[in-house]
């Protein structure tokens, strides 16, 4: 079974003086929510921490659903302050 989620969000901090990193406090939470949304539950969920947030980057989060499956977010970032995402088992 693959489970498709798309979403776009803010997912970008640091200042104007500093380059903007990837919040994955952010990214987590738009993941779990959409997941509910949908019906589904998840025990854990970590993204990566120090990424640039720029247009182009990609990054995958390791999910843990609430019966044990594994599963994966995979994260593009469309522009420093948004991403979109789908979900699939991890194989």
């Amino acid at each position: 079974m693959v489970v498709v989620l798309l979403a776009t969000t803010l997912a970008a901090c640091g200042g104007a003086s500093t380059p903007k990193t990837i919040d994955p406090a952010s990214v987590e939470q738009t993941v779990r929510a959409d997941v509910v949304r949908q019906g589904g539950a998840l025990k854990t969920i970590t993204c990566p921490a120090d990424l640039q947030a720029k247009a182009g980057i990609t990054f995958d989060c390791a999910i843990v659903l609430e019966d044990g499956t594994k599963a994966v977010a995979h994260v593009t970032m469309t522009t420093a302050e948004r991403f979109d995402f789908t979900t699939a088992k991890a194989s």
